[in-house]
């Protein structure tokens, strides 16, 4: 980042300079500072969020004190320190009708600058969130790749290298990418691209569902640009190519499901993280489970069901059925890990052979008229000699309803089923989830078109047998 921060005219090449520097006996610090502190209130919670000036000594921890006195007096009601360099925001859920905070920042060399008091601000209420539709767990996705590279001295020192060469170096370059596959994801699961190692990148489109009313705190830690909106609004964009650098947002979210796109373009890069998390009301900091990731819902489709027997020596039998409901299936094939076991031609398939003991996880791919299905499975020597059923559905390759209003061609998702280890052979039905939340009619949703090559699909249940 040097490069970046120097000003002033650059100095001749073709000849040479000299320079006197006077230094001091003792090395003298560059002095902490804190800038634009801001705190707001729900009544249940308290939310602040600062700057650091660039002529300031690096951050590196801060502490945040909660009082009901506007001069900080007696004891603090919450208090939240934490060792973060990156750290611009804290939340602390904590009942306050008029709380007053404290603000307290320390430097990489252990210097505090001077506590900041400021009073929080009743924070308005959120937009209304939608409820009502029926939704499963997952992501939409689309994925793209550029094989082309241009040649452009894109990075500073140390990754800096004569004649670079790039596929793609921003976001608004996705569109002219090749369109490789649509179809559904377990979350933000990165490994949808396959064996695509550079030149990739990925929009992730369904609801975040928020558990409850308050503030929430998004962070992203990526390697590559990328660009994360909710309700239609940008709430954290980082373009470019570049590091893991933490970053954050803080919003204000209603009960129930938002509108969520995730735009990710990756180039070529020494890593390859991708890390979405978020914290709020009574939820500590963790990553964004895939139960709060939605798709819309729909029962019209196909259903495969999956049965497996495995006694804990070392082998086991799998077998699958799909019920078509007037589709034509392709092929189905078994997988363990990224490992193919076998595969059929029907929408029957049977394996009799070795399965490694303890927990694995196996996954089914349905394909039909060019999309793919995904079915997960998990057995485990701990539930010996046991038969278990698990029941998902699958889109179909009929041309979909468009939404009310919608204009467009969408795709139907449906739903999925968790199985749990029973004894009793072939009688484990499928467990629905609970209609909860619901879509706007303007939610996005995968959008097959009959041009892309591949349209994968991917669905899963698991099951312990």
């Amino acid at each position: 980042m040097l490069p970046l921060r120097l000003t002033g005219q650059p100095l001749a090449g073709d000849r040479k300079h000299s320079f006197t520097v006077k230094q001091p006996e003792l090395p003298l610090l560059d002095k902490p500072a804190v800038r634009n502190v801001r705190a707001v209130t729900t009544g249940r919670q308290v939310a602040v969020t600062w700057e650091i000036p660039d002529t300031a000594s690096p951050a590196f921890a801060y502490k945040v004190e909660v009082f009901d006195h506007p001069e900080c007096r007696g004891d603090a009601k919450a208090v939240k320190e934490e060792r973060l360099p990156t750290g611009r925001q804290a939340l602390l859920d904590v009942t306050v009708p008029s709380p007053t905070i404290r603000l307290t920042v320390t430097d990489i060399f252990d210097q505090a600058a001077l506590p900041i008091v400021v009073t929080a601000t009743m924070s308005p209420p959120p937009a209304a969130a939608h409820l009502g539709t029926k939704t499963a767990p997952g992501l939409a996705y689309a994925l793209y790749q550029k094989d082309s590279k241009r040649k452009t001295n894109y990075f500073n020192p140390p990754l800096q290298q004569p004649n670079e060469e790039h596929h793609w170096l921003t976001l608004e370059e996705i569109a002219q990418g090749q369109l490789i596959r649509r179809g559904l994801a377990r979350g933000f699961d990165l490994t949808v691209r396959e064996q695509r190692n550079s030149g990739y990148a990925l929009v992730f489109q369904g609801l975040l569902r928020v558990p409850d009313d308050g503030f929430y705190l998004l962070r992203a830690q990526v390697d590559g640009g990328y660009r994360i909106q909710v309700d239609n609004e940008d709430v954290l964009t980082w373009d470019g190519q570049h590091g893991t650098t933490e970053k954050a947002a803080l919003r204000n979210f209603a009960t129930g499901d938002h509108a969520l796109t995730v735009s990710y373009l990756y180039d070529q890069l020494p890593a390859r993280n991708f890390s979405i998390e978020w914290e709020g009301p009574h939820l500590p900091r963790q990553p964004v489970p895939l139960e709060a990731l939605r798709i819309p819902e729909d029962d019209a489709y196909p259903v495969p069901a999956i049965r497996a027997n495995a006694p804990g020596d070392g082998t086991g039998r799998v077998a699958v059925q799909v019920d078509a409901r007037g589709h034509v299936i392709n092929k189905t094939a078994l997988y363990l890990g990224q490992l193919q076991l076998v595969e059929s031609k029907g929408a029957t398939l049977q394996y009799d052979g070795p399965l490694p003991r303890g927990s694995n996880t196996l996954w089914c791919r349905v394909i039909l008229m060019a999309i793919i299905r995904w079915i997960h499975l998990r057995p485990s020597s701990t539930c010996p000699a046991s038969l278990s059923k698990g029941i998902g559905r699958c889109a179909t390759s009929a041309t979909p309803k468009p939404p009310p209003g919608s204009g467009r061609l969408v795709p139907e998702v449906s739903n999925s089923s968790a199985m749990a280890c029973t004894p009793s052979p072939g009688e484990s039905p499928g467990t629905s989830p609970p209609p909860v939340a619901s879509t706007p009619t303007t939610a996005p949703r995968a959008n097959p078109s009959t041009d892309v090559p591949g349209l994968a699909w991917p669905r899963w249940n698991t099951v312990t047998a």
